[in-house]
């Protein structure tokens, strides 16, 4: 293809690329500092959804790979031939295995549909979920990481017979890229398999579940350099030299929290995308027995900083719901919800019934029916919306105040971040459930992470001090303050008291 020349302006930035990976979308974006702030320009985005192989949810990695190509063709076209890093995040829990030749030999299964068996519950219960929080800090889902892994052993002919290592889909296209096999810190770290106190791979975990040491990957950190993009690569996107690979973050959540540019005592943030995840940043991990029951999880992100969180369902629930109402766009949706002001229904975002239903709406009508007695049809938008994210709202200060109790650091105010920052609704809703001052800004916080990830590996900014203040200077950041304090304390007793049963 035909390499573009730069233009003038272009000469004097330099140019980082961010592949974000998220479970409904993957998106490619430029980033780089001009003016002294920080540019960010979507080139491409692309759809993640599953391919249904058999009775299968297989992740389609090859098809996200020829996206990511097809993405690197737009940088080329829109800022030339130069580049000088790329670095690949996604979200978590889901991986592959390698074989000995350095193969993937198996598809990886989609998350939500990766239902452990009996025998893998049996084989993590004998073990003791409290003694593995102990060990790695992380909560227990049955999706995770671990499960899928004791899960596989368990098969006839399992990959894990001839498995030489594995990677998370952020280290995946990575290694597509330059070849470098190895795991980032921030998602083995949320694996649990590493020593949530010595960031390393946890002998006890591995000889417990028979699995073999041939699986430990060598563990990068945020802002490693892996290594410089095959030239075949290069050759097909147009590229002139071979950028680095710089790792950001791989779990996108690390990058996300990471843009946060508040660290006073009582700020926390929230991830919010399919999953929200509400934490803060601690000096050390929390791992004690009410961190256990409350099923919240450490991990790693930039700069060597420990998060302690804990998921919360987010935006899943609407993002279900839009698609089941797919003549609305989540704008109108928040739009006709803002129309109800009587509401006095919720239900429990997290409950195992919204996890992956058939019809979102029909399972939150059907809750709703069983739980105060009322009929609200599927089809009513507004009064299901606003009922939705009211549920949701109250749930993020539920979750706020047992982080704040586990962890000693009452919450005095959050900042929301990611694609769900954009719902002004729930942003004034939160504020007003919460109590507290409401932060909402950053639409693609993980990109913006992921960029500045590679801007630190390569020297650009010299740490997370200067990586906030080019934050502040380069994005729009709202507030919002509580409303109606009587009113939510009402709703919060009755959402405690009739949902949570507490």
């Amino acid at each position: 293809m035909k390499i573009n020349q730069p233009r003038a302006n272009e000469t004097q930035n330099r140019y980082h690329v961010a592949i974000d990976i998220g479970a409904g979308s993957g998106r490619l974006f430029a980033g780089y500092r001009a003016g002294g702030r920080l540019q960010l320009d979507e080139l491409y985005r692309f759809q993640t959804g599953d391919l249904c192989l058999g009775d299968k949810h297989i992740r389609n990695i090859y098809r996200w790979w020829e996206h990511i190509l097809e993405g690197l063709k737009r940088f080329v076209e829109k800022y030339g031939a130069r580049l000088e890093s790329l670095g690949a995040d996604s979200f978590g829990s889901d991986f592959v295995f390698l074989d000995g030749q350095g193969n993937i030999p198996k598809m990886p299964v989609a998350y939500r549909y990766a239902q452990p068996s009996p025998e893998a519950m049996r084989i993590l219960n004998d073990f003791g979920p409290e003694r593995m929080f102990a060990i790695c800090g992380n909560h227990t889902m049955k999706n995770d990481t671990v499960l899928q892994m004791i899960d596989e052993g368990l098969r006839e002919n399992s990959v894990l017979e001839h498995a030489h290592g594995f990677l998370f889909f952020g280290d995946i296209f990575q290694y597509f890229l330059c070849g470098k096999a190895c795991t980032e810190l921030s998602m083995a770290s949320y694996s649990k398999m590493m020593n949530q106190e010595t960031w390393m791979w946890e002998d006890g975990i591995f000889r417990s579940f028979h699995l073999s040491d041939d699986l430990k990957m060598p563990v990068v950190r945020s802002g490693d350099r892996l290594g410089r993009v095959y030239p075949a690569i290069c050759e097909q996107v147009g590229l002139e030299e071979p950028p680095e690979v710089v790792t950001p973050a791989i779990h996108d959540t690390a990058d996300a929290a990471f843009v946060v540019p508040d660290r006073r005592p009582g700020t926390y943030f929230n991830s919010s995308g399919s999953w929200s995840l509400v934490g803060t940043v601690v000096e050390r991990p929390v791992l004690t027995r009410e961190a256990w029951a409350f099923n919240c999880s450490n991990s790693n992100m930039p700069i060597d900083r420990y998060m302690f969180k804990k998921n919360v369902a987010g935006m899943w629930v609407m993002q279900r719901c839009q698609a089941e109402w797919e003549k609305y766009s989540f704008g109108e949706i928040a739009g006709m919800a803002g129309t109800v002001e009587d509401n006095a229904y919720y239900f429990d975002p997290d409950a195992e019934r919204f996890f992956n239903p058939k019809s979102m709406s029909v399972e939150i009508s059907r809750d709703l029916q069983e739980r105060y007695g009322v009929s609200i049809d599927a089809g009513d938008v507004p009064r299901l919306a606003r009922i939705a994210l009211e549920s949701l709202a109250l749930k993020y200060r539920y979750t706020l105040e047992r982080l704040g109790q586990i962890c000693s650091i009452p919450a005095q105010r959050m900042y929301i971040v990611g694609g769900g920052c954009q719902n002004t609704l729930l942003n004034q809703l939160s504020a007003n459930a919460c109590g507290i001052p409401i932060y909402a800004g950053i639409p693609e916080a993980s990109v913006a992470g992921n960029i500045l990830c590679q801007m630190y590996g390569l020297g650009e900014i010299s740490g997370e001090e200067e990586a906030h203040a080019l934050v502040k200077n380069s994005f729009r950041i709202d507030e919002y303050l509580p409303e109606d304090a009587e009113l939510w304390q009402k709703k919060y007793w009755a959402f405690t008291a009739d949902v949570l049963k507490i």
